[in-house]
């Protein structure tokens, strides 16, 4: 129900979801779940579109049968010239929908086929799963003594993760540091620094934090896809990896975790 895969237990009656509770996972969610996870059966029944919705006579949205709302969408396609027809799909859409919706928008010679969502790292090596999956355990930053944040708020994006780092900062003296916009974390941090400039500075040395990465016996790098869905996000993950794979031998080891929607919800900036 999250993006770090709780573990959970499903309580059902007569085919109804009545509650979610956390199973215990001591690598991933240990015993606890977030409140998107408890309460995301809500959408099950709640606060959920069931029919579709057209404009009235007065411009207000109001409920129709699907025949109503189709019948309304293909009057208003039928003197559409070339290309005068656009398209944007949810972030919920599934790809039949979507494949069905593109077939339609080019039958109309139309390519203006937008989505809510802006899909990072396009053309940055997505084809290999080692570049956009945490290629370290969720648990794993218990035994990390630096921690680099890039473009991220893992207290909002995902908040299992960040009792973790809390956990280590606690009992371990995990120094935590972030990239981007300073963020109440929960915990003390230093703030390197606003991309893409700090990126630069640490890829080049020229920045102090740098030689506390070289110093670290086992660093890992977290990586948000707020950052990778800037117009140059392609060039600042580049940036970031080729810094990380010109440090020392014993800081060669870093997990770099390019966080995107399709894992760890991405730290996806919500």
């Amino acid at each position: 129900m999250d993006a770090i895969g709780s573990n959970i237990v499903v309580s059902t009656r007569t085919g109804e979801v009545l509650r979610i509770l956390p199973r215990l996972h001591e690598d991933v969610n240990e015993e606890w779940i977030s409140d998107e996870t408890r309460f995301a059966y809500d959408g099950l029944k709640r606060q959920r579109l069931i029919v579709p919705m057209v404009r009235g006579s007065k411009g207000q949205l109001v409920f129709a049968s699907w025949e109503e709302a189709l019948t309304q969408i293909a009057e208003a396609l039928q003197g559409v010239q070339d290309k005068g027809v656009a398209a944007i799909a949810g972030g919920m859409a599934d790809a039949e929908a979507l494949v069905a919706l593109k077939d339609m928008i080019n039958r109309l010679n139309s390519d203006a086929l937008y989505t809510e969502e802006i899909f990072p790292m396009a053309g940055a090596g997505t084809d290999l799963r080692s570049n956009y999956l945490l290629n370290t355990k969720i648990s794993g930053v218990e035994e990390d003594d630096v921690l680099l944040l890039v473009g991220t708020n893992p207290r909002y994006e995902a908040p299992l993760f960040n009792v973790r780092v809390r956990k280590s900062w606690l009992h371990n003296d995990l120094q935590v540091a972030l990239v981007g916009a300073k963020v109440d974390l929960s915990y003390s941090y230093n703030h390197v620094g606003y991309c893409p400039q700090a990126l630069q500075e640490i890829a080049s040395g020229k920045h102090p934090f740098r030689q506390v990465l070289n110093k670290a016996r086992k660093p890992m790098v977290v990586v948000g896809s707020s950052i990778l869905q800037r117009h140059d996000g392609v060039q600042q993950y580049k940036l970031l990896s080729a810094s990380l794979h010109r440090m020392p031998e014993q800081a060669a080891k870093s997990e770099i975790t390019g966080e995107f929607e399709t894992s760890f919800k991405g730290l996806p900036a919500k």
